[in-house]
């Protein structure tokens, strides 16, 4: 930081000059409510609809970028661009039109959809990457200025007469430096644990298929029908009013089964072979799909969810491991249903299953959970790094953004 703390102390050292953001930046539309003095130019960019946009062929190495209002994002070459006249040129900050406060920078060729477009009043003052990073920390205030019923609006007049501490042009560059380099370290970051984490879960996969291929299994195999070694019990069908903001139990729904989306509760008493205990077997076998065991408080499980209770022939994690790799199968196999696709119970316990000895289905099972560790952990932890990292550029961008008021030196 003595770099920057150098420039502060040579071009500022009893603070800087705030300016309205008006004052620094120039549109590419007129705004409801403004005049000569808050918009003394408007620049030119063309826009085409999103439609237009979606449709535009993409090359991966292509030159031109596509800019829209929210997350799609891609490349084109002019070579495959109808129309030339709609690649702009230039460094441009936007913010959609309608929608959310999703602040973009970019500098180069690129094609635009639904986004308002600002430029530097003068380059040689003010730095528009500076102006960007600015803009980012106080997004909860421009959010604020989006508005209406349905599609939210921004209220350009009220974003133009936003305060901006502006520091001479090397230490606003300075800044931009500092700030960019943390965002590069995050996307650096990210890219390496999420091919790790991809590296793990086909490491998981392979050695799973492995392990729960018969041929591979130590010892004496029996085959035998999944309905003559476990018991498939149905869940509870609920109305839905019968489904409550909260109350006594958890409804646990294939909606819900691998996350912790939005629950529903009951206040109902019913027989206890309608609820999940902590360690039963459950499997989803609508929608979602898949078998997990139950770690969490009594809850109450939905239709589309079997509780699967398990003669001493077998493991429930071996079960487990082993209709997780076959459900895909069962799906294109046996899955039965127009609109909502499901695997039928019957199909279900006519399933043949490998079942070795119980010492070989808890050796496959040590090996799996293994496995499964590793790629939970890295499935964790890649947010919470990632969160840590973006946490620490917060930081660094609201203490390098953060100035006194005052008069700068020349």
């Amino acid at each position: 930081m003595s770099r920057i703390d150098d420039l502060i102390a040579k071009y500022c050292p009893n603070g800087v000059e705030y300016k309205k953001l008006y004052e620094i930046t120039f549109w590419d539309r007129n705004f409801k409510g403004t005049d000569k003095i808050i918009q003394p130019e408007i620049v030119t960019f063309k826009h085409v609809t999103a439609e237009y946009l979606r449709n535009i062929q993409q090359c991966p190495n292509g030159t031109i970028t596509l800019l829209s209002t929210g997350n799609f994002s891609g490349k084109t070459d002019l070579s495959v661009v109808e129309d030339e006249t709609i690649v702009n040129t230039g460094e441009i900050l936007s913010i959609p039109s309608g929608g959310s406060a999703t602040i973009k920078y970019y500098q180069g060729d690129f094609i635009d959809s639904g986004n308002i477009l600002a430029v530097s009043s003068d380059v040689k003052l003010y730095s528009l990457k500076y102006i960007y990073h600015y803009l980012l920390e106080k997004k909860d205030i421009v959010s604020k200025f989006f508005r209406g019923a349905g599609i939210k609006h921004p209220s350009m007049l009220d974003i133009l007469r936003l305060s901006l501490p502006v520091p001479p042009l090397p230490v606003q560059e300075e800044i931009v430096k500092i700030l960019d380099s943390f965002t590069e370290l995050e996307a650096e970051l990210e890219a390496e644990l999420e091919a790790e984490l991809e590296a793990r879960k086909k490491q998981y996969e392979y050695y799973r298929v492995e392990l729960l291929n018969p041929e591979n299994m130590v010892g004496d195999i029996e085959l035998l029908k999944l309905g003559d070694v476990a018991t498939l019990i149905n869940g509870r069908a609920y109305k839905q009013d019968e489904l409550l903001s909260e109350g006594k139990y958890k409804v646990l729904r294939v909606g819900n089964f691998f996350s912790n989306d939005k629950w529903y509760f009951s206040n109902l008493e019913l027989d206890e072979d309608k609820y999940c205990l902590y360690g039963d077997l459950l499997y989803a076998w609508s929608a979602s799909f898949g078998a997990r065991i139950w770690d969490e408080e009594k809850t109450i499980f939905h239709y589309h969810i079997w509780k699967i209770k398990t003669s001493d022939k077998l493991n429930k994690r071996y079960l487990m491991f082993l209709l997780n790799s076959i459900t895909q199968n069962l799906k294109n196999d046996t899955g039965h249903g127009a609109t909502m696709v499901h695997i039928t119970k019957q199909k279900m316990e006519q399933t043949i299953i490998p079942v070795p000895a119980l010492a070989e289905q808890d050796r496959i099972v040590a090996i799996l959970d293994k496995f499964d560790a590793l790629v939970n952990d890295i499935s964790v932890g890649l947010p919470a790094e990632i969160a840590a990292r973006r946490k620490q550029y917060e930081y660094w961008r609201n203490k390098l953004l953060t100035f006194p008021e005052g008069a700068c030196d020349a």
